[in-house]
């Protein structure tokens, strides 16, 4: 099932399907081994190693709703960026330069979405959001906000 849908695009017709799941998955047998029916099940290994290669983000294919023994998820996923997709917004950032953003953007935004998770995991409390955000905006958010306002104006 997973190369059917993964052949109806050009692309991934074109593809070797080994390649498609070593940049999906990792390396067969050291990141994931088949389960009984041929979907990739992750190893031991998989979390500290597969994740952690950066080629995976260098060269990847398009997105597929595709999710393993649940082919119904595929369906729902589609109808729901279709109806999302209208309502979609264009980063009006992009091609943009903020030197606050390529030096501190990263570290700033992985600890509001890492808080973010804590709180909808139940591991901290709602009322930490507000700190969050204030913990962004003096660690370099609002220079990163200055930067790129002033971008857009210029």
């Amino acid at each position: 099932m997973r190369g059917q849908i993964l052949g109806r695009q050009s692309l991934f017709a074109q593809t070797d399907q080994t390649q498609l799941d070593a940049l999906t998955f990792g390396a067969a047998d050291a990141d994931w081994k088949p389960d009984a029916s041929g979907h990739p099940t992750p190893t031991d290994k998989s979390n500290a190693d597969a994740a952690a290669v950066n080629w995976k983000n260098i060269m990847s294919h398009p997105s597929v709703a595709y999710a393993v023994g649940l082919p119904e998820i595929a369906k729902a996923t589609v109808d729901a960026e279709q109806a999302l997709l209208p309502h979609a917004v264009s980063d009006p950032t992009l091609g943009l330069v903020s030197p606050t953003d390529n030096s501190r953007g990263f570290p700033l935004t992985q600890a509001v979405n890492d808080g973010i998770t804590d709180i909808i995991a139940g591991r901290r409390p709602l009322a930490d959001y507000d700190q969050l955000v204030n913990n962004w905006r003096s660690g370099g958010g609002e220079a990163i906000r200055a930067e790129y306002q002033k971008a857009l104006v210029g």
